[in-house]
């Protein structure tokens, strides 16, 4: 493997290693959160007070995370395809890929921000929360519509790209509206029903994600990899079946 095939590998590592395991706390804590909350009425509940304070702090993470890795391998197609190409055989040229990678590090600011903030009512910092979660979910909209991303339109409901775009998007929601969650009851019920769509998607993100994997070539295979025929599932020189 090369750099560059160790480069595409930060994606997927990073999702398998940290991201999923994360996810599994969430999943437990938002269940014992919810498990406390419910048993409140009769005051018997064995589960500490501490439980929802650290479902939110993971949940804060987990977004966090998703983004981060999201941008990762967003980025991956388009600046390795400058770094194979150079500036003459990239589309737009050094001027296109500044204004990328500028597009790319302001939706790290942007989502490193949102994470930073620590409003203490539903009111409070509203504004710069709405702000940080519109530009970090149009900045990976954005960098996602690129030429050089595969988004697999021609399957689009089995889409790692397009399961990935919805995810990140439900997740920034839910950290902007942290402060309403934790206070109001419709908008947790919003909530729990976002996130269970949530959870699915990152359910498809593991299997489409895998199913991927196979199907992308070492950067020093792709030559003769791109020249057989998807379509027939045919390769030059392939024996006939």
């Amino acid at each position: 493997m090369k750099l560059l095939d160790w480069w595409a590998l930060l994606h997927p590592a990073i999702a398998v290693v940290v991201i999923y395991p994360i996810l599994g706390v969430v999943l437990r804590q938002a269940w014992l959160t919810r498990q406390r909350r419910l048993s409140q009425a009769d005051q018997k509940s064995k589960i500490p007070v501490s439980v929802g304070q650290d479902h939110s702090q993971a949940g804060r993470w987990l977004t966090t995370g998703v983004v981060v890795v999201s941008l990762l391998g967003i980025g991956y197609p388009i600046f390795s395809k400058f770094v194979e190409a150079g500036p003459t055989g990239f589309d737009g040229g050094t001027p296109r890929l500044i204004t990328l990678l500028l597009a790319w590090i302001g939706s790290l600011a942007a989502i490193a921000s949102l994470f930073l903030l620590r409003p203490k009512t539903p009111r409070e910092l509203r504004l710069p929360r709405a702000l940080f979660a519109i530009l970090t979910g149009f900045g990976v909209v954005a960098l996602g519509q690129q030429s050089e991303v595969f988004k697999r339109d021609y399957e689009a409901l089995v889409s790692h790209y397009y399961y990935g775009i919805a995810l990140v998007l439900l997740m920034i929601f839910a950290l902007a509206t942290l402060p309403e969650i934790q206070r109001f009851p419709r908008w947790r019920i919003l909530h729990i029903v976002l996130n269970i769509a949530a959870a699915v998607l990152f359910l498809g993100q593991g299997v489409t994600g895998a199913r991927d994997l196979l199907e992308i070539p070492l950067s020093w295979q792709k030559p003769t990899i791109y020249q057989c025929d998807f379509q027939n599932l045919t390769c030059p020189g392939q024996p006939p079946s």
